[in-house]
């Protein structure tokens, strides 16, 4: 907790006044669901009118144990580019991670050798 709190605060400090950030939710709907998904929302703070969007997803972790720790905290550096160079860039965390509703979605294998039916498999 208190390793959130203190990597929370270091990325506050290197926030640039001349972005806005919107570290929050996103609301959705899946599969007939309402679910929250932790999100983060970066733009200039002088952009005006409509943005290109940048959305930021992050990949799978090498374990299971680690989905609650991933955060959009993870991603703030390429969001700040990214919205410094005029984009909205907007990132949001997968259901079952960080602080997501929802369970982790079914497993997924890229082998193509796997069983899996045809669209659970990686293209």
């Amino acid at each position: 907790m208190l390793a959130t709190l203190l990597g929370a605060a270091r990325q506050k400090a290197l926030a640039s006044p001349d972005l806005i950030e919107d570290h929050g939710f996103l609301r959705v709907n899946l599969d007939g669901r309402d679910m929250r998904l932790e999100g983060l929302i970066v733009k200039r703070a002088d952009a005006q009118g409509r943005l290109p969007i940048a959305l930021i997803v992050h990949g799978k972790p090498a374990d299971f144990g680690s989905m609650d720790r991933e955060h959009t905290d993870s991603v703030i550096r390429q969001a700040r580019d990214l919205a410094a160079r005029g984009w909205l860039a907007v990132a949001a965390m997968h259901r079952g991670f960080g602080q997501s509703d929802g369970p982790y979605p079914a497993g997924m294998t890229c082998d193509p050798r796997a069983s899996a039916s045809p669209e659970r498999r990686c293209r």
